[in-house]
């Protein structure tokens, strides 16, 4: 099977933003804020998982009872110059 290469758009406001991997972002700003974008995400859909398999396995009115947060940790960015 051949390599599939993915590109990514963001639109905000007034600008489009496309990229095929975050660390082809060198704007500071702009790879933060699509990066806390991307990682509320994930949170949103881990939190929404974590809830869907509790209600499957104790029931809709016993997992109510049980507080889902998850926590995310990000990594620093590391950012390498070629020689």
């Amino acid at each position: 099977m051949a390599d599939v290469k993915i590109e990514f758009s963001y639109q905000d406001n007034d600008r489009t933003i496309s990229f095929f991997d975050l660390k082809d972002i060198v704007n500071d700003e702009t790879f933060d804020m699509i990066k806390n974008q991307i990682l509320t995400f994930d949170k949103k859909i881990k939190e929404a998982a974590i809830v869907h398999l509790l209600n499957q396995e104790v029931g809709k009115e016993n997992a109510k009872q049980i507080a889902v947060d998850v926590k995310v940790f990000e990594q620093k960015r590391e950012l390498s110059v070629m020689e």
